[in-house]
């Protein structure tokens, strides 16, 4: 039988997460979490995979959405994708999930380059290359585990600042995301290509007069940001001399979600 991986990205990083761990299980089908909340789950396969970035020290708003939704017995395992601190996101996963009667078998986190542009400038290319060296030995661990349905849940060395941060910052995070689109702007580069709207995960982006506008429902995902071919998006005044960052494994066609 099948294993169905759900994954949810802005980078590229969860998928390509999704597609190294899909590549070692075998007859793995990748799909989106925007897309299961569309059409809805397909419980139809003998595992369930469930990969997706850490927001604000916690679970993004769209995957908790898709987790509420996930009520299964089937083996059901999580990987986390993060670029500082996984936080308490793993506990808040398995929470939710026992919240709607489904058990977490296995959880996972691994640290890939950060792509949160309002507070970060992405890692240098020597650095994320380390990152993804990293990321390969954890899926081999991961998949063997995985395999053979086994019980594992990652303990992460939460600092009491990092748990503070889950549980104090998260939900003022979360909040405040929805609404903090109101800071991108286009700049004269312009393209007018509309990448921008067919990578957004939640349709927040409508295109007027071929140029991109926002409409407060951002998961901050920053997909349109790193993928606008020209940089012509910008974030208030704090992405002006940062480096752009998509994975370099992971193609355009891939992540085009609104056609």
């Amino acid at each position: 039988m099948k294993n169905n991986i759900f994954y949810f990205t802005g980078s590229g990083n969860s998928l390509k997460v999704g597609k190294d761990i899909g590549a070692k299980l075998g007859n793995a089908e990748l799909i989106p979490i925007p897309k299961a909340l569309k059409e809805g789950i397909d419980l139809n396969c003998e595992r369930i995979g469930v990969v997706f970035p850490v927001y604000g020290y916690g679970v993004p708003r769209m995957v908790v959405d898709f987790l509420k939704r996930l009520k299964t017995n089937n083996y059901v395992f999580i990987i986390i994708t993060y670029g500082g601190s996984g936080g308490c996101t793993l506990n808040q996963a398995k929470n939710i999930l026992e919240s709607v009667g489904t058990k977490l078998s296995a959880a996972f986190g691994v640290k890939m380059p950060d792509n949160y542009i309002p507070m970060f400038n992405p890692p240098s290319e020597e650095e994320q290359n380390k990152m993804f060296k990293e990321e390969e030995e954890v899926i081999k661990k991961v998949s063997t585990i995985v395999k053979n349905k086994e019980n594992y849940y990652e303990e992460n060395k939460i600092s009491l600042i990092g748990r503070a941060l889950s549980k104090g910052l998260y939900p003022i995070a979360i909040k405040n995301f929805k609404s903090s689109d109101k800071n991108f702007w286009v700049n004269e580069k312009c393209l007018k290509c509309s990448i921008c709207y067919m990578v957004c995960p939640r349709k927040n982006i409508v295109m007027k007069e071929g140029k991109p506008t926002w409409h407060g429902d951002c998961e901050a995902c920053m997909a349109c940001i790193h993928w606008c071919p020209p940089k012509a998006i910008e974030y208030g005044k704090k992405s002006g001399n940062k480096r752009r960052y998509t994975h370099p494994k992971i193609k355009l066609e891939e992540m085009i979600i609104n056609v």
